[in-house]
């Protein structure tokens, strides 16, 4: 996952987390988080986990970093604010067993889905609902439903249906 890091909170985050093991958290607000952004707004509790494979630092201080997943994480607790950014203890979620046919030779069943997820789906609550499923074989089935959805919203067939209902 590609990011462009521009706030000085984030940018802090990048610097302390280069100068360690290179992993950080990344978690979606929820929403109304407008109300707060300048605060701590709630996050949804499952987050993912990533490894800064790459990363630039601009003349500037922004960063360019990307992000390499490792897993899925729930959040236990929110540490104390000592820094700009948010520290937090999570638990690692583990993937459900699943049958292995369904990745056709791949290694690794979730991370199978995962890729294919972060390639089909923009939406940012489809994503955190795939997130959030830890059953590999689900979250095809979920994705076999988006990827059905964009086919029948792509047929010239519901098209043509469409036009003649209007």
């Amino acid at each position: 996952m590609p990011l462009h890091v521009f706030e000085p909170r984030y940018r802090e985050l990048v610097r302390e987390v280069m100068g360690g093991r290179k992993i950080m958290a990344v978690a979606r607000l929820k929403p109304g988080f407008e109300l707060d952004y300048e605060g701590r707004p709630p996050v949804f509790d499952v987050c993912g986990v990533g490894l800064i494979i790459n990363h630039a630092q601009r003349t500037d201080g922004r960063f360019d970093i990307t992000l390499r997943g490792l897993s899925r994480a729930r959040i236990i607790e929110e540490l104390p604010p000592e820094r700009a950014f948010r520290r937090v203890r999570a638990a690692r979620i583990l993937d459900t067993p699943c049958d292995q046919a369904l990745t056709r030779g791949a290694n690794d069943a979730g991370a199978y889905a995962d890729r294919l997820a972060a390639a089909m789906v923009a939406d940012p609550e489809a994503s955190q609902e795939l997130l959030t499923e830890p059953d590999p074989a689900e979250r095809f089935r979920l994705l076999t439903g988006r990827i059905q959805e964009l086919v029948d919203a792509l047929s010239p067939h519901k098209a043509e249906n469409d036009a003649k209902l209007n």
